[in-house]
C-alpha cells in the first residue's frame, strides 16, 4: 500500500468527522497501522483531474507510486476515465477491503 501526506492527512479528517462517532484511540490506531504498513510516497506534480481536490491527491499518490491499481469504494469518482489521465491506473472496486481507498503497486 502506498500513502502520501496529503492521503494520510484526509483520511485523518474524514475519519474524525463528528458524523461518524468513531473513537479518537481507534482512528489514532488505524492511521499509525496505516504509516507503519504502508510506503510513503511524495507526489511531485499537482493534478486536476477531479472536480473534488481531495481526489486528486488520491491520483498523485497513485501516480507517484506508478501504481497499476486504485482500490476504491468511490467508483463514481475513480471512474477509468479519470484515473486514465492519472498515468495507466485502474479503478478496482473495494467491496472486500475494510479501509475504503488503497494504492498498489500489484494485484492483490
Amino acid at each position: 500500500m502506498f500513502v502520501s501526506p496529503a492521503v494520510l492527512a484526509e483520511y485523518e479528517a474524514v475519519l474524525c468527522r463528528p458524523r461518524f462517532k468513531l473513537d479518537p484511540g481507534r482512528v489514532a490506531t488505524v492511521l499509525m497501522v496505516m504509516r507503519s504498513t504502508s510506503t510513503e510516497v511524495f507526489p511531485t506534480r499537482i493534478l486536476k483531474i477531479s472536480g473534488h481536490a481531495s481526489d486528486n491527491r488520491f491520483c498523485e499518490c497513485a501516480e507517484a507510486a506508478s501504481a497499476d491499481f486504485l482500490i476504491t469504494g468511490n467508483t463514481k469518482d475513480f471512474n477509468n476515465q479519470v484515473l486514465s489521465r492519472a498515468k495507466s491506473c485502474t479503478n478496482v472496486p473495494a467491496k472486500a477491503f475494510s479501509i475504503a481507498t488503497l494504492c498498489c503497486s500489484e494485484p492483490i
